[in-house]
């Protein structure tokens, strides 16, 4: 039986109300932005979007959340994810949102290395930023989420963040096992070969065994997309990591993120329970 690749692993074919979700979602996160005044841009890095927007604690050495924004490596930006200040406010923790450098501009390769970046960088400031170097925790969506499966993968993958500088990772809607990429048509844009394949894929090294994660996908995405969570989450109990696998009802590639819109979003509910759990 042939594949619809497109259908399969194109969020955007899969979901036809993608923009309007996008639109929605990019509202919320203007207003949050009007909101919070106290939203800073700083930088980590060289690349033209090597920055991030830093919402700190009132109160000193509290944990770090990072997020970190889906778009299959060649879209989106940081002030498009507000609202995940607005989401967190209730637990007081030190909220990054983190930007990075997109494709074609730049390769998968590229962004890999420059999350690893982005990461120790944070970790090396925590005391000039004001947060506890030992209680960060990361999310990522879509692209987002395999960004964090590289820098947690270990060796002999080359991205790799010391084993438990993360104290808890989500990984929302990720792909894992990149070889789907080849056959969808954003890859015009993504210029990914067969050759990058293996190194780029998350699957096929081994994982953190000190940061549990908590892998989650919506029961509404297209079936090839929810088996890279499956399948990546059964990969890591098989090889001694702690992991967690959700599967939302009705959740699409898009929906999901309203889960992260408000404090009672069931994943922002879930992000600050965490949080306030220490």
């Amino acid at each position: 039986m042939s594949i619809d690749w497109e259908a399969e692993f194109n969020p955007r074919c899969a979901v036809p109300e993608a923009d309007e979700y996008s639109a929605k979602s990019k509202l919320k996160s203007d207003l949050a932005h009007q909101k919070f005044t106290d939203i800073e841009e700083l930088r980590y890095g060289e690349g033209p979007l090597a920055n991030f927007n830093l919402r700190r604690s009132s109160r000193a050495n509290q944990p770090l959340f990072v997020f970190i924004h889906g778009g299959y490596w060649r879209a989106r930006d940081k002030n498009d994810f507000g609202y995940v200040f607005n989401a967190l406010e209730p637990c007081d923790a030190n909220v990054v949102i983190l930007n990075y450098d997109l494709c074609p501009q730049v390769t998968v390769r590229e962004i890999s290395s420059q999350i690893q970046q982005a990461l120790l960088w944070l970790h090396s400031n925590a005391a000039d930023l004001g947060f506890d170097d030992k209680r960060i925790d990361v999310a990522g969506h879509s692209a987002g989420a395999h960004l964090i499966a590289m820098v947690l993968a270990q060796e002999p993958s080359v991205f790799s963040l010391p084993d438990g500088m993360i104290r808890k990772a989500y990984l929302m809607s990720g792909i894992y096992e990149l070889s789907p990429v080849l056959n969808i048509s954003v890859n015009q844009e993504i210029l990914l070969g067969p050759e990058d394949i293996h190194a780029l894929s998350p699957i096929h090294f081994p994982p953190s065994k000190k940061t549990p994660y908590e892998i989650v996908v919506g029961a509404a995405e297209p079936p090839g997309w929810v088996a890279q969570s499956v399948d990546f989450a059964s990969n890591l109990s098989e090889q001694g990591a702690q992991s967690n696998l959700t599967i939302l009802p009705g959740r699409n590639h898009y929906s999901i993120l309203q889960d992260m819109e408000a404090p009672d979003g069931l994943l922002a509910a879930r992000f600050i329970k965490d949080i306030q759990g220490d």
